[in-house]
């Protein structure tokens, strides 16, 4: 018996609803995150992690006992509102926020409950106590650095058409800062 693993993180269509930008009064489009100064998340493209997984079932041999991560790269806050501004060429910038601050701002049930009134089992965790940690993690690994490392080298030989740059990534799926729901879960209902 053969096993994979594979290691996802969150979504570059993220950038469609919880990462989409606010507009100031000037016009300009401000993505706010709490990765700190150097921080960075390991981006992933919905429609590469698709391609991974297929390739993994289909060379069960190549991918035995190995944890595969996926990631476009590991995106900072900067570099977002820098490729929003090349593909869109409107004005954008990245502003940290402090981590407690988009902590306040997620729902406050827990996640798993939401869907199921009077339901509360003491195992579930609320947003923030699911995803602050993440965020901690993620606000340690600028470079590629951290606990959530990637094989850019490896990601790039099994599957060379693959997203590596959220530039490109915005240039596919035609992103245009527009807030619109991708992802159904009991957090957007």
């Amino acid at each position: 018996m053969t096993w994979s693993i594979v290691s996802s993180g969150p979504y570059a269509e993220r950038l469609f609803d919880f990462g989409a930008p606010t507009i100031d009064a000037d016009g300009t489009y401000v993505f706010s995150l709490p990765l700190g100064p150097t921080g960075a998340m390991p981006l992933v493209s919905l429609d590469d992690l698709g391609w991974y997984v297929n390739w993994m079932l289909e060379h069960r041999d190549q991918a035995a006992g190995i944890n595969l991560g996926i990631a476009i790269g590991h995106i900072t806050g900067q570099q977002i509102a820098s490729a929003f501004e090349a593909v869109t060429r409107k004005k954008a910038r990245y502003e940290d926020i402090p981590l407690q601050e988009a902590l306040d701002q997620m729902p406050k049930g827990k996640i798993g409950a939401l869907a199921s009134p009077g339901y509360d089992d003491p195992t579930l965790y609320t947003a923030a106590e699911h995803f602050g940690p993440w965020w901690g993690i993620f606000r340690d690994s600028g470079g590629n650095t951290g606990c959530w490392k990637r094989d850019y080298a490896l990601l790039d030989k099994i599957f060379p058409g693959r997203i590596r740059t959220i530039e490109e990534w915005m240039q596919r799926v035609g992103y245009t800062g527009d807030q619109k729901q991708i992802l159904k879960t009991a957090l957007s209902i």
